[in-house]
């Protein structure tokens, strides 16, 4: 199956020839029938490019929670917005439009591990010629790595990237797609203190490097902190996200395993919390959410048991 748009990536993941039920698909035909900037999310191409990357995910990051939430049934279509303004304007079924300011909730260790990694495969990709340079190496497929050791320093970036590089342009010429991985050895010394692993993934469409994150270095409680520095934090810059109109406050979490639930089934129950001057507040993670919306009053709860 040729990968090249959102909907594609999602369909090839989860394709299952058991022949099961699977109950989560009307919730992942509810996220990918989301329309932003005039198209379905299922539409959109899989970008590569940092920004466009980083938009890209984040519209799938909000449409997550908007489902979780039971809220994406109100929006007729989002449409992109750019700083100081919110995220997104949401233009309601009904015609009105609410400006939504989306934030990432995430535990400081876990922001730190994954930005190294990100930073690694980006720059390692660019030192091979980003997407075309990789081609050529790869004739297509996707480069999976995975680093099984502890979060990389900020002095161990350059020299992984220059060691990776060097790897692959070698172990490219002797390897076949396959679902088992090679440990990089000594001779890349910092790849093999990050135990780093790398596999050919046999799949069409253009050549791409994909880290499989192997380590959780997310703290609940930590996690849980943030939400309320973060929810002043938005506070204080609300005049910027309104222009005069209601601004929601979407969060998203970490999607991997059943973190983001935990967090959500904490807040389920606070009722001290006040949103204003957001007309709203809300966690998702797909299958269920909270919505804050009256001061001082526990969050409406949606999960896929109370659906």
């Amino acid at each position: 199956m040729e990968i090249r748009t959102v909907g594609d990536f999602h369909r090839s993941r989860r394709r299952d020839d058991s022949g099961g039920p699977d109950y989560t698909a009307p919730l992942y035909d509810r996220m990918l029938n989301l329309i932003f900037d005039g198209k379905r999310l299922d539409e959109h191409a899989i970008e590569t490019e940092k920004e466009a990357a980083k938009r890209l995910y984040e519209k799938e990051a909000i449409a997550y929670s908007l489902v979780g939430c039971n809220v994406d049934s109100e929006i007729a279509e989002l449409r992109s917005a750019c700083p100081p303004k919110s995220d997104f304007d949401a233009v309601l079924r009904g015609g009105v439009v609410v400006h939504v300011e989306v934030a990432r909730l995430i535990d400081p260790a876990e922001k730190r591990y994954l930005s190294a990694l990100d930073k690694i495969t980006r720059r390692t990709a660019g030192v091979l010629g980003g997407g075309p340079g990789l081609s050529a190496l790869a004739k297509g497929g996707k480069i999976v790595l995975r680093f099984y050791g502890d979060t990389p320093a900020e002095s161990d970036i350059s020299p992984a990237v220059s060691e990776l590089a060097d790897f692959l342009k070698g172990w490219f010429r002797n390897t076949n797609p396959s679902s088992k991985l090679t440990r990089v050895d000594e001779r890349w010394p910092t790849l093999r203190r990050l135990d780093t692993y790398v596999g050919r993934d046999d799949y069409e469409g253009p050549a791409r490097l994909v880290p499989h994150v192997m380590r959780i270095k997310a703290n609940q409680s930590v996690t849980l902190a943030q939400f309320d520095i973060m929810v002043n934090k938005k506070k204080a810059r609300f005049a910027n996200y309104s222009e005069g109109k209601p601004v929601w406050l979407v969060f998203y979490s970490d999607t991997r395993l059943f973190f983001p639930l935990g967090l959500v089934e904490q807040l389920r129950d606070i009722n001290t919390f006040d949103p204003r001057p957001f007309a709203r507040v809300m966690l998702g993670c797909f299958t269920v959410g909270v919505v804050f919306e009256k001061p001082c009053t526990k969050p409406s709860y949606r999960s896929l048991s109370t659906s």
